[in-house]
Order: C-alpha cells, then sequence, then structure tokens
C-alpha cells in the first residue's frame, strides 16, 4: 500500500510539471513569502494567486523549508509528508488487514486531494495520531499532534475529546494548551510581536466573515457538506456557526455515556465521529 501511495504522489507531480502546479499549493509557498515581507497573509493578490490564505500564521511559518525549495521538489515532498504519515498514522491504529482495508478505503479520496495539494490527509494523520499516542500514554506527542494539526486547520482541536478517556486527562489538556501557544507562537521567529498580532486580527477578520456567512454564501466551502445539503433540501440560509454549533452538540452526546469510555471499541467510534464530524 505504501508503494500504492507513493507511486500516486510522483504520477501526480509529472502530470502537474507537464501542466501547471495546483494552485493551491502556490497559496501555500507565498504565504511564507508574505509573512517574511510583512504582508497582511490573509489580503487577495489576484496577480499572484486564485484565492486567498485561510491558513494560521504558524502554517505559514511551517511552510518555510518547501517556499525556498524547487517547486515540483516541494510538491513532491509535500505529497509524500501527506500520504506517508496517514500511511503510518492508520498502521498504527489499525494495524494488519483492518488498515490496509482503511486505506484502500481512502485511496481515491487521498488521490483527490494529493492532486489539489491539500492538507486534508495531513490534519487526518495528526488527529489520529493524536488518539494513538494519547491510549499509548505519550501525552507530549499527542500534545504536539494536536497543536500542529490546529496550526493547519482549525477543526484538529476536537482531536483533544479523547483525552477525557484517559486519567491525567488535565495534565493532556494543559499540555495541549501549552503546545499550542507555543505553536501560535512560532512566526515570532520571522516577523515582529505587532506584526503577529496584526496577522491574527486579520485572519479572525476572514474566518468571522466565514462563520457568520450563510450557507449560499460558501463559507466553508464545503460543496458536499451538511452546509450546502441544508441549503439545497431544506431551503435554508443559515449561518455556519449554527449549523457547526448543532453538530457540536450531536457529536458529544455520546460522551455522557462515562461507563463506556474504558471500551476500546467505543473510544474508536468516537473517534470516527469526530473525524466525520470535521469532514461534513
Amino acid at each position: 500500500m505504501l508503494a500504492l501511495l507513493l507511486a500516486s504522489v510522483l504520477a501526480v507531480v509529472v502530470h502537474q510539471a507537464l501542466t501547471r502546479v495546483d494552485y493551491n499549493f502556490a497559496i501555500f509557498r507565498q504565504s511564507f513569502v508574505h509573512l517574511a515581507a510583512g504582508q497582511d497573509l490573509y489580503a487577495p493578490y489576484p496577480t499572484e494567486q486564485a484565492d486567498r490564505f485561510k491558513y494560521s500564521p504558524t502554517f505559514a511559518a511551517l511552510f518555510a523549508p518547501l517556499a525556498v525549495l524547487p517547486v515540483l521538489v516541494a510538491l513532491a515532498l509535500w505529497n509524500a509528508l501527506n500520504v506517508v504519515l496517514l500511511w503510518y498514522a492508520m498502521r498504527r491504529l489499525l494495524p494488519g488487514p483492518p488498515g490496509n482495508l482503511a486505506l484502500a478505503l481512502m485511496y481515491l479520496e487521498m488521490l483527490r486531494t494529493t492532486q489539489r495539494a491539500q492538507s486534508n490527509a495531513l490534519v487526518t494523520a495528526l488527529m489520529v495520531l493524536a488518539f494513538v499516542w494519547m491510549d499509548e500514554r505519550r501525552q507530549v506527542a499527542a500534545a504536539l499532534a494536536v497543536a500542529l494539526g490546529t496550526s493547519i486547520k482549525l477543526f484538529p482541536v476536537l482531536a483533544i475529546i479523547p483525552a477525557l478517556f484517559h486519567p491525567r486527562r488535565v495534565r493532556m489538556s494543559l499540555l495541549a494548551a501549552s503546545a499550542g501557544a507555543i505553536a501560535m507562537l512560532l512566526p515570532l521567529v520571522a516577523i515582529s510581536w505587532p506584526a503577529l498580532q496584526a496577522q491574527y486580527a486579520s485572519w479572525h477578520a476572514l474566518e468571522t466573515i466565514d462563520a457568520g456567512a450563510g450557507v449560499s454564501g460558501g463559507g466553508a466551502g464545503l460543496y458536499g457538506g451538511v452546509m450546502h445539503w441544508m441549503r439545497v433540501g431544506f431551503h435554508t440560509d443559515w449561518p455556519n456557526w449554527q449549523i457547526q454549533l448543532g453538530g457540536l452538540l450531536l457529536l458529544g452526546a455520546p460522551l455522557a455515556r462515562v461507563d463506556r469510555w474504558s471500551a476500546p471499541g467505543f473510544r474508536l467510534r468516537v473517534l470516527s465521529s469526530i473525524l466525520v464530524f470535521s469532514t461534513i
């Protein structure tokens, strides 16, 4: 399975070398350029890229090595990081044939996101690894996985939920909060404190627009997700945050079964629910 995944990465890079590199990757690379130059990460740059950057300032800082390498080398490394880490995470979560089956079921979607140079496989892997490492009582590693995932996209913060299942849940939460704070401050290696504050203010303004936008306005851009189908099926135009809040309540409802927290199958289903929630 790993050989197939790496062959797919190579095929994607060859195809884009013959056509053009997907605009997502161009946005990611330009984000570090804009950060280092002191420019607003979240402003439109129509002459440079086809869409706005919507990730955190930390993500822009972490992308520095891939911003300075030749584009096709950087693309190959980025896509390989995504698929190899997801392969590793699933093999750790489900050893043997179940893990291979899970990877086979995800293959086409993984290929689609790799073709678009997206980060979905990477954040999924970090969420799964956070769960695995919590189960193994490797709380520092789990905290770093949650912090890194949340630095890429906001929803991986939900990976902290499985900390409830373990006796040292307060320590785990504090470690995750500390790792998150360090991650938030990481761009200070490239910019000043006032500049970082301005970047976070601009990011917050952009996210506020997305969270408050009606479903018909696109919002999170989940064309196959709950918000899209609410509009299509029920002709609603609710703010995105209201639908997301309802989803969070449904996600958290099974956690009331405290007597089931020690059951491995129950914990695995909670992880599955978190991943499905993040997708839809």
